[in-house]
């Protein structure tokens, strides 16, 4: 029979959620990775195969210029591990922000954790190679002008080639929301901005 997941993660007055991904790939991205004085990024990786394997992770500034050395270390059969962006990149500076490339031997889950002493984010790794066919993405909910509530679209190009993307909002009832907005990515590029302003909703406009 079918299963769906999520766990909680909670500290103090903290709280987010992470889908449980029903299916597990030997390469996944890491869209979103900050380290400044604010927040950092710790990053979660599990062996979901009967076989040890080597894990690789990459880390990228927005440029997509590879920062460091590659990040290795072997895990056992069903072992993870876990470590903040500083201490596996003892190199990489403040203030930071890019993503990551993992990739491994055998199947894996992959999430990051982007925390501050008040605030955290739980995002999962999305696959990456053959896995990775969806040429249009949805995102079931967004909101702009509420106050301190908003809403920030991240998008990773991590391929060798370049990539066009056009952004087009909706309403509850489908209707579109301000004008599509073109992205050109670059072979590694990230993009991170605003939703409301890419869009140009007016900040009183709830979406």
């Amino acid at each position: 029979s079918t299963v769906a997941g999520l766990e909680l993660f909670a500290g103090g007055t903290a709280l987010d959620g992470l889908e449980i991904p029903s299916h597990r790939w030997f390469q996944a991205v890491l869209t979103d990775v900050e380290y400044n004085a604010r927040y950092t990024t710790e990053i979660h990786v599990a062996n979901t195969s009967n076989f040890q394997g080597a894990v690789n992770v990459e880390l990228h500034d927005s440029s997509g210029n590879l920062v460091g050395s590659v990040f290795t270390t072997t895990l056992a059969a069903k072992g993870r591990f876990a470590a903040r962006v500083q201490e596996m990149f003892p190199g990489v500076s403040q203030p930071f922000l890019g993503y990551a490339l993992i990739k491994a031997d055998h199947d894996m889950a992959a999430a990051e954790v982007l925390s501050s002493p008040a605030e955290i984010a739980v995002l999962g790794g999305q696959p990456l190679g053959s896995t990775a066919t969806a040429l249009t993405l949805y995102a079931a909910h967004f909101e702009t002008g509420k106050g301190a509530l908003g809403s920030r679209l991240t998008l990773v190009n991590p391929t060798t080639q370049a990539a066009n993307v056009t952004v087009q909002a909706l309403d509850v009832n489908g209707a579109p929301i301000g004008a599509p907005a073109p992205i050109a990515l670059s072979p590694g590029q990230q993009s991170q901005t605003d939703i409301g302003t890419l869009l140009g909703v007016q900040a009183t406009a709830l979406t």
